[in-house]
């Protein structure tokens, strides 16, 4: 752990969106960089699965979308992780639900980052031979993609080769914080949601009810005599 500088600190940040958005999840992988092992706090909107799946274990493929800098991504063409697919860096716009958290929180963004949006596909493909398996059946890899010019950044065997069964590792970690009818568990944003709402609108029914009586006005009717602005 003393060598995971961001475990404490992903860790409680995944504790806090397990209770209020209701799932969480951790990526643990071997970083090449920092030569450690890593466990990183992904958000709902970042990973997706096929609208069928349950659960992470039996989900047909995992899209899990992340950002890296351009510095990064040269050092991972360097690395001969990902091959160079000629395009320029460019302007990393905010995902829906990361404008609203910065809504709720008065952030308002005035410069956007720049690089590059790659999606981490876990899915089960027929590759050609000699790239893949010489029966031509399906195999799990891991596709990287970038999101904007759809290009192909590299493809990794997602199995272990003594492995004969071909069995899919799997790298993401789902913590729901009560469990749903579907993939994603509920938290408190959905249990006590409506109920807000509706004491929203209460409050402000009672706020505006107690500006109006407070309010110095009336009617005068046509026959009404006032001599020096006083009634008569």
């Amino acid at each position: 752990v003393n060598k995971m500088p961001e475990f404490q600190s992903d860790s409680e940040r995944a504790l806090f969106a397990q209770g209020v958005i209701g799932s969480v999840f951790k990526r643990v992988y071997y970083n090449s960089v920092t030569e450690v092992p890593t466990s990183a706090c992904v958000f709902p909107d970042q990973l997706v699965v096929n609208s069928t799946a349950k659960d992470l274990e039996r989900a047909e493929r995992i899209s899990y979308e992340f950002i890296v800098s351009e510095d990064r991504f040269q050092e991972l063409v360097d690395e001969g992780l990902f091959v160079d697919h000629g395009e320029d860096p460019y302007d990393i716009e905010l995902a829906p639900f990361q404008e609203k958290i910065n809504s709720l929180l008065g952030i308002s963004q005035t410069q956007y980052d720049v690089g590059y949006q790659i999606v981490e596909q876990h899915i089960n493909l027929i590759l050609p031979s000699p790239f893949g398996d010489p029966e031509e059946r399906y195999r799990p890899y891991i596709v990287y993609v970038d999101k904007k010019s759809s290009k192909v950044l590299g493809v990794y065997k997602n199995w272990d080769e003594e492995d004969t069964k071909f069995k899919r590792r799997d790298h993401f970690v789902h913590y729901p914080f009560i469990v749903g009818f579907g993939f994603y568990g509920y938290g408190y944003a959905h249990l006590l949601g409506n109920i807000q709402v509706t004491l929203t609108a209460v409050m402000r029914s009672l706020v505006d009810s107690g500006q109006f009586a407070n309010m110095q006005g009336g009617f005068k009717l046509k026959n009404f005599k006032v001599v020096d602005n006083s009634p008569i």
